[in-house]
């Protein structure tokens, strides 16, 4: 005999409360005794997946499931077969030698959605309220090796004992000819943006310029010595020759590369399980990677923009103000930036100038010529079926007309309200929704299509973006065989997965060298993945 639905819905309801009652009883019993050693399981152990790969000190452990719950009380029905059951994911953390990870964040995706978060204490995470099936686990914790592995997730509940890959740090120091840390010897906002990474091999020549401050890729994280956090947890702030600390694999030689932002400045081979390193660097030569940006902004009719305010972004910040204006003949001048990607731009009243950031070199004195500011266009996107979450990404379809700029997509989220308003510099666009219901996708013309938005929503297909090699950065341009852009991806350094309505693709990867591959492909309500480069 069938449950009728009046039954089923009370027993799935009971189920997921029971669930989540003993996954916090668990947090509760591993906050009072120390968490289990994290052992190898026996081949007779019931394991949550089967692996191709070999359990190594790198790789997540094999995890077995705890005992089922008793049954339901006799006289109840059984649930459908086909019912989403609420599930519970719960377990530990610990290192190689069997102690556990003090604190830090684990995260849950599925298609490339963040589902949940859990904080680590005392080694133990917990996540309630899940579906049944597979994701994505991934981990951030202090001077500790990122764990990021696809997991499968039964219920009720299923535990997962996780092994974190050996690691040890190195303390990062840089000092000028004297003996003085550089830190001391450079202005503030040149000093914030010097880091370090750590390859397999020397770095032939600069990162690709980023968006991002922050110092990641690599084969380990970076984290800098924070004058007001010290280098730890309730630890005091250490010297200032220390520009910060190294994570990396243990075991293995590595070469750390001395990074202003994206800009080389110097590189040392580090023999395995070395633990300080130092670099010795003149405040010129630093000072000498400074950049001169000029401008002249146009209106429509080549005529001067004069006396407007003009700002400049880049990842040493932005800046604007009274004094950052353009002179009676519409030009513009901002000397002392750092290299990279530098934004500049107005955006006045019912105008606005071309989106887009400015590759800049090192050293370099690069004249823009005339930015054309045209009269921009307003769209409202209505997002009212997007269901709990959604995010809309809107891709530039023409491209620049001069070398040196990658153009910057646009973004909304659902969590801003259902309808927003977005002003467009004229042009084309594709508009892609990623959303909780479904994906969309449309084209946009400012000069034709009309001004309310609104996505027409199809089931998803997930895109995995995978680098075969984890030392590398690369930047992918995700277009449809027409040549029209949906989705730019500045930096890809370990692993990637977006949601695309099923159709042609075309991906435009561009390595660390510039050096552009194309790489046709078809993306199916199954899915592809697209390893890089």
């Amino acid at each position: 005999m069938n449950p009728t639905p009046s039954l089923l819905r009370p027993l799935q309801i009971l189920a997921a409360v029971l669930a989540a009652v003993v996954a916090v009883l668990f947090v509760a019993w591993v906050r009072m005794d120390p968490p289990p050693v994290v052992t190898l399981p026996s081949q007779d152990d019931p394991v949550l997946e089967a692996s191709q790969d070999p359990v190594t000190a790198g790789n997540v452990l094999a995890a077995a499931k705890i005992e089922e719950p008793p049954p339901a009380p006799t006289g109840l029905p059984a649930p459908a077969a086909n019912a989403k059951a609420a599930a519970v994911l719960y377990g530990t953390m610990g290192h190689t030698d069997g102690s556990s990870v003090g604190s830090g964040y684990v995260w849950l995706a599925k298609g490339g959605k963040n589902v949940g978060s859990s904080s680590l204490r005392d080694g133990a995470f917990v996540f309630a309220g899940l579906q049944a099936g597979g994701y994505r686990l991934t981990s951030r914790i202090e001077d500790e090796l990122p764990l990021d592995r696809e997991v499968t997730v039964d219920a009720p509940v299923t535990r997962l004992d996780l092994m974190l890959e050996g690691r040890h740090v190195i303390t990062v120091s840089a000092v000028t000819p004297d003996g003085k840390a550089l830190a001391e010897a450079l202005p503030f906002d040149k000093a914030r943006l010097v880091g370090a990474l750590a390859f397999d091999a020397p770095l032939v020549g600069d990162l690709p310029p980023s968006r991002s401050s922050e110092h990641s890729g690599g084969l380990g994280p970076f984290r800098k010595n924070d004058p007001i956090r010290g280098m730890g947890r309730g630890a005091l702030p250490q010297p200032k020759r220390i520009v910060g600390v190294l994570t990396v694999p243990s075991g293995r030689p590595v070469h750390v590369a001395l990074l202003l932002g994206t800009t080389l400045l110097a590189q040392q081979s580090v023999p395995a399980e070395q633990n300080e390193l130092t670099f010795m660097v003149t405040p010129d030569a630093v000072l000498a990677k400074q950049c001169t940006i000029r401008v002249r902004f146009v209106d429509e009719n080549g005529a001067p923009v004069a006396d407007t305010p003009v700002g400049v972004s880049s990842a040493s910040g932005s800046s604007t103000g009274p004094s950052m204006r353009t002179d009676a003949n519409g030009r513009y001048e901002s000397k002392g930036i750092m290299p990279g990607l530098i934004g500049i731009g107005m955006n006045v009243p019912d105008k606005m100038s071309p989106p887009g950031m400015y590759v800049v070199a090192p050293g370099e004195d690069l004249d823009l010529g005339d930015v054309v500011v045209r009269a921009n266009t307003d769209f409202e996107f209505v997002m009212d079926n997007f269901g709990d979450r959604g995010t809309v990404w809107i891709c530039a379809v023409d491209a620049p007309t001069r070398q040196g700029v990658q153009i910057e997509d646009r973004w909304l989220s659902r969590d801003n309200g259902a309808q927003q308003n977005c002003s467009l510099y004229p042009g084309r666009y594709t508009a892609v929704a990623s959303t909780s219901n479904g994906v969309g996708m449309l084209d946009l013309d400012t000069a034709s299509s009309p001004p309310q938005v609104r996505f027409v929503l199809q089931p998803a297909a997930t895109l995995e973006l995978e680098l075969g090699n984890p030392d590398t950065i690369t930047s992918v341009v995700i277009a449809r065989r027409t040549g029209a852009a949906v989705r730019r991806l500045v930096s890809v350094r370990k692993s990637e997965s977006i949601t695309l309505p099923p159709g042609d693709y075309s991906a435009t990867i561009i390595d660390q060298a510039g050096v552009n591959t194309r790489r046709d492909f078809t993306l199916t309500a199954a899915g592809f993945k697209l390893t890089l480069p």
